[in-house]
Parts: structure tokens; sequence; C-alpha cells
């Protein structure tokens, strides 16, 4: 008597894995007190890669698998604290630390299709919450779930923008300092040595960003989308659909009321 055995192990690792963060494991709050305790404990034991669930006021919202869990966790706080709409407080995660052969067994897609299939709400993943920014090409498209829901804070205080920034300094000090993302084309030199008097300028994101666009050549222009700031010098009048605000430079808005 014969038979054929297929054996799902990716299945079955991330159904143990599930069951593990679920039933085992609370949820911790994420915060500067308990990413040092996490950086600490992978020190501790040597082990940086594996699972792990962010949960926003107690309910698992995203998935993920990370190389270094706290370096992950680490950017996922941070993007969270310049989002509109979030409680920092009702931030948690639960985590799992695997060794090397277990972490590439782990199956990102497979927990998540066990987690929608669990609970009766829109996860954050596939929603524009990942770590990665989302690139130009998608600066217009409709922003996903998470970015619609929890647009950027645009009115984000920077503290390191001194009252006389040039171009490139100010532009260096914000994609430092902005817990979203802060993309431009590269600046030519010329571009970056205009001096931007900032003395009057409220130090937020937004306005500084409106001064210093205003301040270069035209044919440039910046978008504040959901997710983010951008700045590109365009052949031809780019129309961001789903932008919160196009910025110009000044000379092109004056001629564009002399017509």
């Amino acid at each position: 008597m014969h038979k054929h055995f297929s054996f799902d192990f990716l299945k079955t690792i991330s159904e143990q894995l599930y069951a593990e963060l679920e039933t085992n494991l609370g949820v911790t709050v994420l915060n500067p007190d308990s990413l040092t305790a996490l950086r600490d404990f992978q020190t501790s034991n040597q082990s940086l890669q594996g699972v792990y669930v962010v949960y926003y006021k107690k309910l698992p919202m995203y998935v993920g698998k990370a190389n270094d869990i706290y370096d992950r966790l680490s950017q996922h706080h941070e993007k969270l604290s310049g989002r509109l709409n979030i409680d920092l407080n009702q931030i948690g995660y639960k985590a799992i630390y695997l060794d090397k052969s277990m972490s590439t067994a782990a199956n990102e897609g497979l927990m998540l299709m066990i987690y929608n299939e669990t609970y009766n709400h829109q996860m954050w993943n596939g929603g524009g919450f990942g770590p990665k920014d989302p690139g130009k090409n998608r600066d217009n498209t409709e922003p996903g779930y998470f970015d619609r829901n929890f647009p950027i804070i645009a009115n984000f205080t920077l503290t390191s923008v001194s009252d006389l920034e040039t171009v490139q300094s100010l532009f260096t000090k914000m994609k430092s300092e902005l817990p979203f993302v802060f993309r431009h084309q590269r600046l030519e030199s010329a571009i970056g040595r205009i001096p931007v008097d900032l003395s009057r300028v409220p130090k937020t994101a937004l306005e500084l960003f409106r001064t210093a666009i205003k301040l270069f050549p035209r044919g440039w222009q910046g978008a504040v989308i959901s997710y983010g700031m951008v700045a590109y010098r365009n052949a031809g009048r780019v129309y961001y659909e789903f932008a919160d605000e196009v910025v110009l430079p000044k000379r092109t808005v004056a001629r564009k009321r002399s017509l």
C-alpha cells in the first residue's frame, strides 16, 4: 500500500508562532524604555531576528519579520510619532526571537493570513505602514489605508533648525529630524547655497518647506503627501492628484497670477 504525504512545513510553523504570540505573550507598550530593554535583551542573548506584531488599542495591526527586531520596532515607533490620529501610549508589541534556520522558515504572509482570518478589522500591512519610503513612482498614486487614516503631522516642530540656513543645510536637517518621508531631487550647488532667512518663520516642517521651495528656481515644485514631503524639478508641471498641498517657487506663482 502506498500513499503520498505532503507536509506543509511553513503553514505549521506559522500556526505555532501565531499560537505562541497570542497565548503566551502579553503586549508590551512600545516606547523608548521598552526599546532600550529590547536592545539589551538582544545584546545579552546575541539574537536579532524573528517575528513581531504591532498592536494599537490592544488589537494586532501589523505582522512583521525582521533581521533586527529592535531596529525595526524603533523605525515603527519613530514613524508613528509623526502621525496624526495616533495615541502613542496605545501602541504595543509582541516579539519572538528565532535562530537563523527558524527565522528563514517563518512566513510573514502566512502569519498575516491567519491574523486576517481571526480578527475582523483592517490591518496595516500593505497600507503604507512599512518602514520603507514608497518611492517617487508612488508619489502620485492613491495612499494606502494607513496613510489615509494617519497622515503626517505637517506642523511637526524641528529643534535643530536655526534662524539662518542654506537650502542644503535646511533640507539636511529636515531629512534627519523628521519622522516621515522627506525626499528631494539632488540639489545643484547653486541651489543648495541659497540662504534661507527663518528668523520669522515657525520652525515647523510645513512652514520651513514652504519657505524654502519659494526660493527655488522655476521648474521645481514641492508636494505635501499623506506620507511625507517631496521636492523635484519637473520638465513639465506634474499634478499630484492626492497631495494635500503643492508648493511652487515664488516666481512660478507670480507668473501664473499675471496671466
